[in-house]
């Protein structure tokens, strides 16, 4: 039947003048002939697309692949010739099939959609060839397989704020011989017609771009209507759903706040707010963020090269996605500080069990008088430390080489002593040592016998009575 088909088509392209327009009565015979081959053939087996050509004739399905969940796809070849070789033109190269006339393929789909050539050749007459479309659509598309027209759009849903993307309306038009022309209607409109060949049934897949800017919210329909040679027409119809979207609004925290510089790995924590539609997919700064307890997490890697201690700011470039496919940039910025050098002691000070402060400095030795205190003696240390980003670091306290717990030390004789401290950066882990030396001494004054005093008074008083008799 399809050599028949064939010859009847080349005596008629050849009648009227090889590639001049046949009349249209003619056509519409042909095209009658061509329909009824289909009921014949095509449909008993659905949507298998024929070769067309002077060589050997064959059959491909199916005739719209859709690559499954391994990137694969699966066509099968069918002639009631024999001694043909089948190859398959994908991208310039040409891949043999398998045995048993089937053909196992990965292909590099980086579209919606791409059209792949079968082409076969008798073996004894490399010159005697034909070829065959098939259509490879993406996974992303939803199309009805069983029928001969389908109508999608991607997205589905859109923010009519979100002016800059637009929506792109495809239409399919399967295996079908006998196709006259095919119109696409937006709200009863015909925004796109073009005439369709009846003598082939290879797949077809045309585009229409709907923008959404300066337009309502609403419901928008799009009907697609194929209609064939004998009058017949197939529609199908696909709504836009275009929304009254807000902005989504985000609050991010990030860890960490305060490094040592250098290239360094954040943790960015976001809560993304959208009131119209759930949001799918985010992205900071390029990287794919995670659902996390309610909020998006994403880790990326930021290099603030050897800069110097101080306070910089850090952009977030927030990519927001929905389920309806409607995207939305967002920035924010958050403050690092880098802590790149050790930090420094401003002072040290002793205070008493009551209260009273000493300075100590670590250019002299310091004299310790006893005021109102007994050896032993405790005193708690103060020490005052100044960090670039305002961090506590560690501090470490020796008194006459042994350290110390806490912040208090206990001194139990006079003379010398000396006492050392060490603050270390928790950031950087750099550190700072300054050694104070302190004399403590007893400066108490000290008991005057009175029994030597009341005698010269007494010597004194019986000097003056002498004196006046």
């Amino acid at each position: 039947m399809l050599r028949i088909m064939r010859e009847m088509r080349s005596k008629i392209i050849s009648k009227n003048g090889g590639d001049c327009e046949m009349s249209a009565k003619t056509t519409a015979i042909l095209a009658i002939m061509l329909v009824a081959v289909l009921f014949s053939t095509a449909w008993a087996q659905p949507w298998v697309t024929h070769s067309t050509g002077i060589g050997p004739a064959f059959k491909v399905s199916p005739a719209i692949a859709v690559p499954d969940e391994k990137g694969n796809i699966k066509l099968l070849f069918s002639s009631d010739e024999k001694d043909i070789v089948y190859s398959v033109a994908w991208k310039d190269k040409k891949i043999e099939p398998i045995e048993n006339s089937t053909l196992i393929l990965t292909p590099d789909l980086r579209g919606m959609y791409e059209y792949l050539t079968v082409k076969a050749t008798t073996k004894s007459d490399p010159w005697d060839t034909s070829v065959a479309t098939v259509m490879i659509l993406s996974p992303k598309i939803v199309f009805d397989e069983n029928a001969p027209l389908s109508v999608f759009a991607v997205p589905s849903s859109i923010c009519s704020s979100n002016s800059a993307s637009g929506v792109r309306v495809y239409i399919v038009v399967n295996a079908l011989l006998g196709k006259k022309e095919l119109k696409l209607y937006e709200e009863g409109k015909n925004v796109f017609d073009v005439t369709l060949s009846p003598f082939t049934d290879s797949p077809q897949l045309f585009e229409y771009s709907f923008k959404n800017s300066n337009i309502k919210s609403g419901t928008y329909t799009f009907k697609g209507q194929l209609t064939l040679v004998t009058g017949e027409s197939m529609t199908s119809e696909k709504d836009i759903k275009v929304l009254s979207c807000s902005t989504p609004t985000i609050q991010a925290q990030i860890s960490p706040e305060v490094i040592s510089g250098g290239k360094q790995k954040f943790t960015v924590s976001l809560d993304v707010n959208d009131k119209v539609t759930k949001i799918k997919d985010v992205w900071v700064n390029g990287s794919k963020a995670v659902r996390k307890n309610e909020k998006w997490v994403s880790t990326f890697s930021y290099d603030f090269d050897n800069r110097k201690s101080g306070k910089y700011p850090l952009e977030l470039n927030v990519k927001v996605e929905d389920e309806s496919g409607n995207t939305f940039n967002l920035t924010t910025t958050k403050e690092i500080c880098v802590d790149a050098d050790s930090p420094t002691i401003d002072f040290v000070e002793l205070i008493d069990g009551n209260g009273k402060v000493l300075k100590l400095s670590a250019n002299k030795e310091t004299s310790i008088g006893r005021w109102s205190w007994e050896l032993p003696a405790m005193f708690k240390v103060k020490v005052g430390v100044t960090s670039a980003c305002e961090t506590e670091p560690a501090v470490k306290i020796a008194l006459d080489g042994k350290t110390v717990s806490k912040d208090m030390i206990s001194i139990d004789k006079y003379g010398n002593h000396v006492l050392k401290v060490t603050v270390t950066d928790p950031i950087n882990n750099l550190s700072s040592r300054y050694s104070y030396k302190m004399n403590v001494v007893n400066n108490s004054p000290v008991p005057t016998p009175w029994w030597p005093v009341i005698g010269i008074f007494v010597v004194m008083i019986i000097a003056l009575f002498l004196t006046l008799y």
